[in-house]
């Protein structure tokens, strides 16, 4: 066993206890903790004599030892700034220092990439014994890779030049570097419809590559950015630290009044760039300006058979393209629109923010006394609106329409029949037939099935009394035989009344064969037959002799 004695200063002495081998005791490891003049050694065994070695005196050996790490941003620089110490009291070799970032979320003290290399001999770089600080710039090698948990890690002598006491103190690294991406706030015009959105970039450098997303919000629950919500464009944020702005245009996709938007900074799933505080990257807007489109009335001009509709496009800004749909009421149940009813006309609406008036004609589908007209804005809800409820006017034709048969006189000497109609309206009528029948079947003196159609001529569609002459040469009505006369017989005019359009009169005309005499002469042997065809009138119309021998 050895001991230091003398032991002037009190120092530690280690590795002083071996065994020996073949009586040799070999000591390889010996350290005294305390530097001091002085020391001697002094060896013991049992009952062995006791050995001093010579006076001696110990010196410090050369280490070099981390002191602190530091990381300052400051405008345009990221200073790591860290301390050391030469320990020793012998001038060090000129030695390498390595300043590293160590990727988190969970560093391990190593660095994953190298930013700074300070070269051997710098001048700022100290080597006789005393401690040192040392500051450089590493926002320039930093950019793009900074996130949230990194570390950045300083190592000394990474060439190993220095014999040290010790190794284990060469590195240190920084408190967990600080990223956060923050949505400041969202301001919705509703002028230009573009959203400005402000934000924040915290970091010692640039951050990776993120993108903003601007969403309307469509999905229940409404108020709240969730999955079902219309994303209405992407930008690329800003990498630099400080305070930016990003325009999202909701040109497309307009909210409307009292409608809600969000911008969302760093949105990818998973995110682009790890932050502290994941909490604080949304934010919302609320579109204060009312869009809606409104059919304030339809009025209906029975004289010129025009519809007027007026209607307002309340908005900021012109609005997207629609159409407007005029429809006649033609489908049950009557007086409510169903796509059932005639679509008269689809015409492109008016876009400008204002009050509007369109005219549209029903010519070719005049509407009936008391048969309902209207116009739909917007039917395909391509504009978005705060009230769809109001789109809609109508109107109701009160004019009256209707083609009445009055009077039907057949001459049977001319075998013509005379048609007497009038058409009420304040404005010409569709296109419709008249037909003209012999009562050929049972039951007579009704119009039926059987009936025999004469002809079928156009009527006339201009408003007022009107006369049509058929002839019936080539069927004349037999005496007290009944003929008629139907106007608009398919129903094609709406009219008020269906049930004055048949008219009927009869052949009063008599017709008579009358034997006036007959006489015989022997001599000649013939007989002699006069008589007479009489008609209605009373006056013989014809004589006829007829001689037979």
């Amino acid at each position: 066993m050895l001991s230091l004695n003398p032991n002037p200063c009190g120092g530690a002495l280690a590795g002083a206890n071996v065994n020996s081998v073949n009586g040799l005791a070999t000591f390889n490891a010996l350290t005294v903790n305390t530097v001091c003049s002085g020391y001697r050694l002094r060896a013991t065994s049992g009952a062995l004599t006791v050995a001093d070695s010579n006076l001696f005196n110990t010196t410090q050996g050369s280490n070099l030892a981390m002191g602190s790490v530091g990381v300052d941003v400051m405008g345009a620089s990221t200073n790591v700034t860290f301390t050391y110490s030469v320990q020793g009291s012998a001038t060090v070799s000129a030695f390498q220092i390595n300043i590293g970032l160590d990727k988190g979320p969970a560093p391990d003290g190593t660095a994953d990439t190298n930013l700074v290399t300070i070269a051997p001999g710098a001048g700022d770089v100290g080597l006789t014994p005393g401690t040192y600080t040392v500051t450089r710039n590493v926002r320039t090698p930093l950019n793009g890779l900074a996130e949230n948990g990194d570390r950045i890690v300083v190592a000394l002598d990474t060439g190993t030049v220095v014999a040290e006491t010790s190794e284990l103190d060469n590195a240190m690294s920084s408190p967990d570097l600080d990223v956060d991406l923050t949505a400041v706030n969202l301001f919705y015009n509703p002028n230009t419809t573009s959203a400005t959105f402000t934000y924040t970039v915290s970091a010692p450098a640039n951050v990776p590559a993120y993108n903003i997303e601007f969403y309307l919000d469509t999905a229940v629950p409404l108020g709240t950015l969730n999955a079902g919500d219309t994303l209405v464009s992407t930008v690329a944020g800003m990498a630099s630290s400080g305070v930016h702005q990003a325009l999202g245009n909701f040109a497309g996709n307009v909210p409307v009044g009292g409608q809600s938007l969000f911008a969302v900074v760093d949105s990818d799933v998973p995110d682009d760039v790890l932050e502290s505080d994941e909490g604080n990257n949304v934010s919302s807007a609320v579109n204060g300006a009312v869009t809606d489109l409104v059919a304030v009335s339809l009025t209906y001009d029975s004289n010129t058979g025009n519809a007027e509709l007026t209607y307002l496009v309340n908005a900021p800004i012109a609005v997207g393209a629609y159409n407007i749909e005029f429809r006649l009421d033609s489908a049950v149940p009557f007086g409510t629109l169903t796509g059932a009813d005639a679509l008269v006309a689809t015409v492109a609406g008016m876009t400008a923010p204002g009050a509007h008036v369109l005219t549209q004609n029903y010519a070719g589908n005049l509407p009936g006394t008391n048969q309902v007209i209207f116009a739909t804005l917007d039917v395909a809800n391509t504009v978005a609106e705060s009230d769809e409820a109001n789109n809609e006017a109508n109107a109701t034709n009160t004019a009256v329409t209707d083609i009445a048969a009055v009077s039907l006189a057949y001459d049977a000497p001319t075998e013509n029949a005379q048609l007497s109609y009038t058409v009420v309206s304040p404005v010409p009528v569709a296109a419709y037939n008249i037909e003209f029948y012999l009562d050929s079947t049972v039951p007579f003196g009704t119009l039926n099935v059987g009936d025999a159609l004469i002809n079928t001529v156009a009527g006339d569609t201009n408003p007022g009394p009107h006369v049509l002459v058929q002839n019936y040469t080539a069927n004349a009505p037999a005496s007290m035989q009944a003929i008629f006369a139907v106007v608009d017989v398919g129903g094609t005019v709406a009219e008020d009344n269906e049930a004055n359009n048949e008219v009927m009169t009869i052949n009063n005309a008599t017709t008579d064969l009358i034997v006036n005499s007959l006489t015989y002469d022997a001599v000649t042997q013939q007989a002699s037959l006069s008589y007479s065809v009489v008609e209605s009138c009373g006056c013989r119309r014809l004589q006829y002799r007829i001689l037979s021998g």
